[in-house]
């Protein structure tokens, strides 16, 4: 009994209030939302110095392209096209990028290829999900875009640590200089490497 009592010390009352008075109907969608409420609340209370430390004990990486990010102005992608599917569900590569500032998608072919490099981006980050040509946010997604804008910029400053690539750069610049375009050729072409090196400079 003294277990049960002390492991309640570890629920939230909101919780506690759903688990015991909500419907079957809606339990599982409220708990599911203030779960994940509580989750990223604890990401962004984390000090940046517990995701180094974490990541330095697991290791070198071995990185795939998919994972190198590639896109064209991250704002578009954490304010525009997040907002954009807050507000519009589901949606296509193409909506999606129609959606970006015409500054960076010109053309009907440029839409699509930034709207999937974005896409692919946040991805990567935890808060869109890609399946079939189409995106929506994710649990976690939906608790960032209700974010304001400080926690949105702190929340990201964690996920650049979803990255492999990036995780590599940051353990191996403990030891040494680290060029970026050296560990990006380990896995990519000198041309795709050279097309990526700016992005990767700037979620460092």
């Amino acid at each position: 009994m003294n277990n049960f009592n002390s492991s309640i010390n570890y629920v939230s009352e909101k919780i506690l209030n759903i688990f015991i008075f909500e419907d079957g109907a809606s339990i599982n969608e409220l708990l599911l939302e203030e779960t994940m409420q509580s989750f990223t609340e604890s990401i962004l209370k984390t000090q940046i110095s517990k995701f180094l430390s974490i990541i330095d004990t697991n290791g070198l990486e071995i990185c795939t392209p998919r994972h190198i990010p590639q896109f064209s102005d991250l704002n578009s992608a954490i304010y525009v096209e997040v907002d954009y599917l807050k507000n519009h569900g589901k949606s296509t590569i193409a909506d999606i990028g129609a959606a970006l500032p015409k500054q960076i998608t010109n053309t009907i072919g440029a839409q699509k290829k930034y709207g999937e490099n974005h896409t692919k981006l946040l991805e990567v980050f935890g808060i869109v999900s890609l399946e079939d040509g189409l995106a929506q946010l994710t649990e976690v997604g939906k608790c960032f875009s209700k974010m304001c804008t400080s926690d949105r910029v702190e929340f990201i400053k964690r996920c650049i640590f979803r990255i492999p690539i990036i995780r590599n750069i940051l353990i191996k610049s403990k030891y040494k200089k680290v060029s970026v375009m050296a560990e990006l050729e380990l896995f990519l072409s000198e041309t795709t490497a050279k097309r990526r090196q700016g992005n990767v400079c700037k979620l460092i």
